[in-house]
């Protein structure tokens, strides 16, 4: 979910904004760039916490955030005003941003330590082709057969469902030893 939530946010409604916007599309530009800091600043946050909390913890409340929220915030990027889409990206922008900075800990975590580096690869390169790869693909589909710039929403929604179903009966990974 964070792969393709991170394009939807940061790639889509940029893209998508410029293109149904009376004013100049260089703001959006602008705007992005500066919620991307946001995005930068919150990755360590989202490692720290996620030492102290879990990361299983932290994955899960970040993607019911993300699912709470993606909806609202798509709206706010598709059709508020440049204010208003700087918000909307800032409101993916905090639980993107933390669940990036966990991301990389728990997926090593997750595999011993004679399998660790292949395994994560393959791992993370898979869901990332399937996930970030497929979103603007998915998108386009959607939006041209719904008809409604906000339909991705609920694509993305899917991925935080799976995923939730993924981390539910897993493990607690941040106590784990990393030499074995």
């Amino acid at each position: 979910m964070t792969n393709a939530a991170y394009y939807l946010t940061f790639t889509y409604a940029v893209e998508r904004r410029k293109t149904l916007a009376p004013i100049d599309g260089q703001v959006f530009l602008l705007a992005n760039t500066l919620v991307l800091f946001v995005v930068l600043f919150s990755k360590p946050l989202g490692g720290w916490l996620s030492d102290k909390v879990g990361r299983r913890k932290m994955m899960i409340g970040l993607t019911v955030v993300m699912e709470a929220v993606i909806y609202v915030a798509l709206r706010e990027m598709m059709f508020g005003s440049p204010t208003w889409f700087v918000l909307g990206q800032s409101l993916m922008a905090v639980p993107i941003g933390m669940a990036l900075g966990l991301q990389g800990a728990m997926v090593v975590e997750i595999f011993p330590l004679r399998t660790r580096v292949t395994s994560m690869s393959f791992a993370y390169s898979i869901t990332l082709a399937l996930a970030g790869g497929t979103a603007p693909l998915v998108s386009s589909w959607l939006i041209e057969h719904f008809h409604n710039p906000l339909v991705p929403a609920y694509y993305i929604m899917a991925y935080g469902i799976i995923g939730l179903a993924i981390m539910w009966p897993m493990g607690e990974t941040n106590t784990r030893s990393l030499d074995r």
